[in-house]
């Protein structure tokens, strides 16, 4: 380049006509600058940004002078930028959550379409020109502030939290929140998760347990849950007192009971809960011995239902377990006693055909005709079973 090009030389076709302009256009004092096309010595193309001035001597200009500089990594990081916002954006437009970005001074700067759903107002009507206050229920405001405020400062915050959230026409949300600060800004961005059903499903869930646990512990019967699918059992402190134990002492797990029950009884046991698992009956009522911790059998009297899911199958049992003891220890003293009296007094048959023949006799005693009259008038209501 010792006699030097010329400038076409080293400038795609497309720029030759600005090229010309800008050098028209040249002063003395001050530069001129535009962005051009340069192509190098191997053909490629790249972009440069010239600045030039014009070289005057007496009165006439000579020339321009100037500097190129290459604008292809500008360029690049231009476009990667672009890329960079294009994809961010469509991330924070289409996350599926109603997203907010907020400033330092609580002005809601950007937000998705999802916000616009959730809070009831046009982005128009929200960006720049709303605070993030603006949708907090009263009796929150306040807390949410010291949050923000030690976010701010450099304490520790939350920053995953739930509130009371307001929309335009001022129905109230129940909203978990999660912040966090954009980096090198002092701007935050907001994703808002609307758990309301979520919300109002626990709240059910929460009263209906409180009054399961009532009606445990009203009852004087023990109750158990087991869920089939985890293997999770449920052991009222009701149902551990009837064995002989505190709340705390025994685990919740199926070898409680299983290993508590009469070796004798734990085959019946299992087959009338197995009947119930497998669907072939809804419910089920089985009696048997469990070992108390006094080292005694108790007699139980164990009843329980089936929850199927949608296919019809069997995913959990409950019932309940009474303490029958002292009907079976009745029941077998009557039986006890039963035995005695036959052994001692013949079968009734019999006895009444003895005194059917002595009262029937020519001559009967007055005492024995009263007594046969009073066997008649017995039978008569089936007490003799004749």
């Amino acid at each position: 380049m010792e006699n030097g090009i010329h400038f076409t030389e080293v400038l795609h076709p497309d720029s030759h006509e600005t090229a010309y302009a800008t050098i028209q256009s040249a002063q003395p004092h001050g530069t001129m600058g535009t962005e051009l096309l340069a192509r190098s010595k191997d053909g490629s193309i790249f972009p440069i940004k010239i600045s030039m001035q014009a070289i005057v001597k007496d009165g006439k200009t000579l020339g321009v002078r100037g500097v190129a500089i290459d604008l292809t990594e500008t360029r690049d990081a231009e476009t990667a930028l672009r890329k960079s916002e294009s994809y961010y954006r469509a991330l924070f437009e289409n996350t599926g959550t109603a997203m907010f970005i907020v400033g330092r001074d609580n002005i809601i700067y950007s937000c998705n379409s999802k916000a616009e759903e959730l809070v009831g107002y046009s982005a128009s009507k929200i960006m720049g020109k709303m605070c993030w206050h603006d949708f907090v229920a009263p009796e929150e405001t306040e807390r949410l502030k010291r949050i923000r405020a030690r976010r701010f400062s450099g304490g520790p915050t939350l920053n995953d939290y739930t509130f009371t959230f307001l929309t335009r026409d001022k129905t109230r949300k129940m909203i978990r929140a999660i912040i966090q600060l954009i980096p090198e800004t002092d701007a935050t961005v907001c994703s808002l998760i609307d758990i309301t059903e979520q919300h109002r499903t626990t709240q059910a869930l929460r009263e209906s347990q409180e009054r399961y646990e009532q009606v445990v512990r009203g009852t004087n019967d023990g109750v158990w849950d087991w869920d089939l699918k985890t293997d999770n059992v449920y052991y009222s402190p009701r149902y551990k007192a009837i064995l002989g134990y505190e709340d705390h002492e025994l685990p919740n797990v199926v070898e409680t009971w299983k290993d508590r029950v009469h070796p004798e009884d734990l085959e019946i046991t299992i087959a009338r809960n197995m009947e119930c698992v497998e669907g072939k009956v809804d419910t089920f009522e089985v009696e048997y011995r469990m070992m108390h911790r006094d080292g005694t059998y108790r007699w139980i009297l164990g009843r329980g239902t089936s929850v199927k899911d949608k296919s019809g199958k069997v995913y959990r049992l409950a019932g309940t377990h009474t303490d029958i003891t002292d009907r079976k220890r009745t029941e077998q003293a009557l039986k006890a006693s039963e035995k005695r009296l036959r052994t001692i007094f013949p079968p009734p048959t019999t006895a009444c055909t003895d005194v059917r023949r002595m009262a029937d006799s020519s001559r009967p005693t007055l005492p024995w005709r009263l007594f046969w009259d009073t066997i008649r008038r017995m039978n008569s209501s089936k007490r003799f079973g004749y």
